[in-house]
């Protein structure tokens, strides 16, 4: 499975807009959440969603789990699809995580 031409376009295209808004966009005070359990099989696509979700901007909760302030749906629909990954990624959407402090000097909120 790869990422095709346009949906590499595509992705680039929605890392710039989603990264554009750390600094520029109020916070609503809600976390976005990602998190992937991808097979060991399907390593180099977990890698490049991991570089995706680093471009972004999101930041690492832990070893699968990845956080983002403002929405990023769908980035992370279009990350699903063009991988094939969609039985392997979750998103959510949180009003309360804990450590909620470290996040929140993370993205200077």
């Amino acid at each position: 499975m790869v990422i095709t031409d346009a949906g590499k376009n595509a992705l680039g295209e929605l890392v710039r807009v989603t990264r554009a808004q750390l600094g520029k966009e109020r916070w609503d005070r809600k976390w976005r959440v990602v998190a992937f359990d991808i097979p060991e099989h399907l390593a180099t696509l977990r890698d490049k969603v991991r570089r995706i979700l680093k471009e972004t901007g999101f930041v690492q909760l832990q070893q699968s789990v990845w956080v983002f302030p403002h929405e990023c749906e769908e980035l992370v629909q279009l990350v699903k699809t063009e991988s094939h990954l969609t039985p392997h990624i979750l998103y959510g959407v949180l009003e309360r995580i804990e450590d909620e402090e470290r996040l929140r000097k993370a993205f200077k909120l």
